[in-house]
């Protein structure tokens, strides 16, 4: 997981512009699944919870699909929560 300790400053980064998706709809297009590895893993009894980076949205999976992007998974998360906050606010406001 190198990219989970990357360095978040802006003096590493260019071409930031506000993530204008929907967090909100990315997690509703990712289905959150239980499972067990296969395998010779010691750990393949254990029941796991998590995704198929094969069947997630291309903004919390790596290009090939083949893995998930922990990184852009919690902010797509930290999106939806700022949106369903937003959602709130405007009810309380009714």
């Amino acid at each position: 997981s190198a990219y989970f300790f990357g360095t978040s400053t802006r003096e590493v980064k260019k071409n930031i512009e506000p993530f204008a998706k929907s967090g909100l709809d990315l997690i509703k297009q990712t289905d959150i699944v239980s499972y067990k590895y296969e395998g010779e893993l010691h750990y393949t009894d254990l029941v796991k919870i998590g995704f198929i980076a094969e069947n997630t949205p291309t903004e919390m999976s790596s290009s090939d699909h083949d893995e998930m992007v922990i990184n852009s998974t919690i902010c797509v998360a930290m999106k939806a929560i700022q949106e369903l906050d937003e959602k709130i606010k405007n009810l309380q406001n009714k």
